[in-house]
């Protein structure tokens, strides 16, 4: 049975055959050619200076690949030593932060239809992804306004062990089966270990100008697909509110640490209900040889690294009114 011992000794004997083999073809290439070049009776002679200089020179050569290879390696080394001693540096930073991480719930609210975004992440190009001071950092999302709406009116399936997924495609609600098959080809089957929660009715944003755009999905009777949403100019938005602010330190950010605070509003009592921080940290520096420079984020809370992270908190904050 081979062992590794046997591999690498088998490594070893190949290589240094090649070498051999290597030294024995430029000898004899060397002999050829002093043979044809120097006249009867000087050949011996011109064989015994030509052999140790060749060998001296394919010594000479090999020492100064080796040398550069060497270098090269010496060179390797110190960027993947200051690289990490970099990524320590961040990593301190970011545990610190960390330490502020979490959630404070004050006040909660039951049975609401509707919420207001005061604000939503900023649309990014594609280029922000490897931005160290991108403000989608976090999350990783650069999304448009209107994806980022129907997060909080999508639906939700809940198991036993209060895992969640959304329930995008279809609507759960024994009314909405007709819709549901003419929409998917199929009603809604869940198992017995699974819940449909409903999400918000309508979510109403502010825009820049400080007015308010209402945001839902459509009666089922009205219903064509899964993503079109009806729109409207509103003047009172509904009474919770949330707020999206990113954290973007200028030192942090040297180091790829980034963060978001999430607040929770009663507009109509003025108070802070809720709030929650995020923070994560990209441990591959800028220097991935990727697309999404943001992608493979270490965060904390641990594990809470998609957006949906903010929908999740807020329903247990402002829980949305089941039933039709």
């Amino acid at each position: 049975m081979l062992t590794p011992q046997d591999i690498f000794q088998f490594i070893a004997y190949a290589a240094i055959a090649t070498v051999l083999a290597g030294l024995f073809a430029l000898l004899i290439t060397v002999w050829t050619v002093v043979y044809h070049v120097s006249q009867p009776g000087k050949r011996l002679r011109n064989n015994l200076i030509a052999t140790p200089l060749a060998l001296l020179a394919a010594f000479a050569w090999a020492y100064i690949a080796s040398s550069d290879d060497r270098a090269r390696q010496r060179e390797m080394q110190a960027q993947a030593e200051a690289r990490q001693k970099e990524y320590l540096e961040s990593k301190a930073i970011f545990e610190e932060r960390c330490k502020s991480a979490g959630e404070k719930i004050y006040q909660t609210a039951e049975n609401v239809e509707g919420i207001t975004l005061l604000n939503v992440p900023k649309e990014s190009p594609q280029g922000a992804r490897n931005d160290p001071m991108w403000e989608g950092a976090v999350f990783s999302w650069g999304g448009p306004e209107k994806e980022y709406v129907r997060e909080f009116l999508y639906w939700e399936i809940r198991y036993d062990n209060n895992s969640m997924i959304d329930l995008k495609s279809v609507d759960p609600r024994p009314s909405a089966s007709e819709t549901q098959i003419r929409l998917w080809g199929h009603p809604t089957n869940m198992s017995e270990h699974e819940r449909a929660y409903r999400g918000y009715r309508y979510t109403d944003v502010q825009q820049k100008d400080k007015r308010f755009l209402r945001y839902r999905f459509p009666d089922d009777k009205d219903r064509k697909d899964i993503d079109t949403l009806l729109i409207q100019a509103i003047e009172h938005p509904s009474r919770y509110a949330l707020e999206y602010k990113p954290i973007v330190d200028l030192e942090d950010r040297k180091h790829w640490v980034a963060g978001v605070t999430v607040n929770i509003y009663d507009l109509q009592t003025n108070t802070l209900m809720a709030t929650k921080t995020w923070y994560a940290l990209n441990p591959t520096q800028g220097h991935a040889y990727q697309t999404w420079e943001w992608s493979r984020s270490e965060h904390c809370p641990a594990g809470e690294a998609d957006i949906t992270y903010i929908r999740h908190f807020l329903k247990r904050v402002i829980q949305p009114k089941q039933g039709d």
